[in-house]
């Protein structure tokens, strides 16, 4: 279930910056699949460039945890 889990958190991640997921690396997803889980885009990057820096923190916080 946590590699739905991971699955579901990329999907998120390429459709808000509109890139492929397979752009995306080094997302990882702590936990089980249960309310201990926690998507952490602490090292993500597309390409030279670090997830953190290209997405709003409130989405990430408000919209992105909850949804995974």
């Amino acid at each position: 279930m946590t590699r739905l889990d991971h699955d579901r958190g990329l999907h998120q991640l390429s459709h808000k910056l509109n890139k492929n997921v397979t752009e995306i690396d080094q997302f990882v997803i702590w936990g089980n699949h249960s309310a201990t889980m926690f998507p952490d885009i602490t090292y993500a990057t597309i390409g030279t460039s670090k997830v953190t820096d290209l997405v709003n923190l409130d989405w990430y916080n408000q919209d992105m945890v909850p949804t995974v």
